[in-house]
């Protein structure tokens, strides 16, 4: 029959039916997802070796992490939608005006560079695919976006995306980024450390650097402020939170030029080494799995030295330091 049809519309057809593939291959996944459980397989700290997980609402009845939506601050919901998708509660799962600049943006460097993807597609592709970038891949990540965004609400999705993300090597999920960045668990992070996670993201691995130093670059600055402003312009959260949003990372004061649409600063090449020590105990933690069992206050860490450790001014405790860096 195909044979039959003209060159373009065999094309169009074929596309379908491969489209269709991807959709039906990702109706038991979704599915089993939407009841509560998830086996995914996060990458270890080199990049490439993977390693089994459970997760979900239900498999925490039987010891599995999860962080129900009660135990996330309304901060972090903000700051990931202001930093990854601004659009998040307008579309049904997929961006296509992000998708088409994304295309174009590609076409004029050779590359596969900009992805355009939506939380939506973030969390398909975090939770049943692999980090290579290939137009396969991202129909993939498309018909699995169309999927889920049908059947599970918004901020089930937002829920699910804060346990799956990962936040730096082996830090899979807010509860685990919170205690690792600021040795405390997730319900106490506060809006300007809310939004400081958001930042490193989608490249935590190369961009967490200010974190584990408690150094705020020129260029981690300019990430926060832009999160920042899309916040206030989406209205996310109220004044107070807002306030508090300012009392860690400092910025200029002023008017902004921000938009909603504003793209976040990115950053080609790594960022400035910091000192050997620091990504030898960062591997070490990583590795062995000691940033997901210490809870304790004071515990060490990254940037856990009394010198240089910053928490909010509602707490009481010092001031980041401030060197600017490179």
């Amino acid at each position: 029959m195909l044979s039959r049809l003209k060159p373009s519309r065999r094309v169009l057809c074929l596309s379908g039916i491969v489209f269709g593939l991807f959709v039906a291959w990702f109706v038991p996944w979704v599915f089993v997802l939407h009841l509560g459980v998830l086996f995914y397989f996060p990458y270890k700290p080199d990049g490439h070796t993977r390693y089994l997980r459970v997760i979900g609402p239900v498999a925490a009845l039987f010891g599995a992490d999860w962080t129900p939506r009660s135990e996330i601050p309304e901060a972090a919901f903000a700051a990931v939608v202001a930093a990854e998708d601004a659009k998040f509660h307008e579309h049904s799962g997929v961006d296509w005006e992000s998708l088409k600049l994304s295309y174009k943006a590609n076409q004029r460097s050779g590359k596969v560079k900009r992805g355009g993807s939506t939380i939506t597609q973030q969390l398909v592709k975090n939770a049943f695919l692999s980090r290579k970038r290939s137009y396969v891949r991202k129909a993939r990540e498309l018909a699995g976006a169309l999927l889920l965004d049908g059947i599970m609400a918004k901020e089930s999705q937002l829920t699910w995306y804060l346990n799956v993300v990962e936040f730096g090597p082996r830090a899979y999920g807010i509860e685990h980024a919170a205690r690792y960045y600021f040795k405390k668990g997730a319900r106490e992070l506060t809006p300007s450390e809310c939004i400081e996670l958001a930042a490193i993201l989608p490249r935590p691995n190369r961009w967490n650097r200010s974190l584990l130093a408690r150094q705020y670059t020129p260029f981690f600055r300019k990430r926060y402020r832009v999160i920042y402003d899309r916040i206030r312009i989406l209205g996310l959260l109220d004044e107070g939170q807002m306030r508090l949003a300012r009392t860690r990372v400092p910025f200029p004061v002023g008017t902004s030029s921000v938009t909603r649409e504003s793209p976040l600063p990115e950053l080609e090449e790594p960022p400035p080494e910091l000192p050997d020590s620091v990504f030898a105990h960062d591997a070490a933690m990583a590795d062995d799995g000691s940033l997901l069992r210490d809870k304790r206050p004071g515990a060490e860490g990254p940037g856990a030295d009394s010198s240089s450790q910053a928490t909010d001014a509602d707490s009481g405790a010092a001031a980041p330091r401030m060197d600017e860096g490179p």
